[in-house]
């Protein structure tokens, strides 16, 4: 109801990052599709790469339908087979905790200016708040 009001919209669309299957493929958000591949290798190589990234995926893909039961029945979900749908899952996932290993390891380091800080997220200083901001709406998570 809220959302339909058009000047609400802005509310709950993302900005930069689509997390989850309800903004997924919009044309707007495609340039952090390869962010996230990058901060899935990253993460990869954080945990110490035990298992191989193809062995995360498939823990991934074995929740999938668990996950995919989440989210409301006619939604973006049923567009997307099984393994588009558990690799979005992986990708933004391993998105997510990526980017809060990022900043909480830098927030550590005080002294740390936030151009430095962006420069290890590979994102310009502004574009974080907006991250953030995606992040926390609520059309834009996954499960768990």
């Amino acid at each position: 109801m809220l959302r339909e009001i058009e000047s609400n919209k802005k509310c709950y669309d993302p900005l930069v990052v689509s997390i989850g299957p309800y903004h997924h493929g919009k044309p707007e958000l495609q340039a952090w599709e390869k962010v996230k591949i990058r901060f899935a290798h990253q993460f990869h190589r954080a945990c110490g790469d035990q298992e191989s990234i193809e062995e995360l995926h498939a823990y991934v893909a074995k929740v999938a339908d668990s996950a995919r039961e989440c989210y409301e029945e006619g939604s973006t979900t049923e567009d997307c087979d099984d393994e588009s749908f558990s690799r979005m899952m992986f990708l933004d996932g391993c998105f997510v905790l990526q980017y809060m290993y990022i900043l909480t390891r830098t927030q550590i380091n005080y002294s740390m200016e936030p151009k430095e800080v962006g420069s290890l997220l590979d994102v310009k200083t502004y574009q974080r708040a907006f991250v953030w901001r995606d992040l926390f709406l609520l059309e834009n998570q996954i499960p768990y």
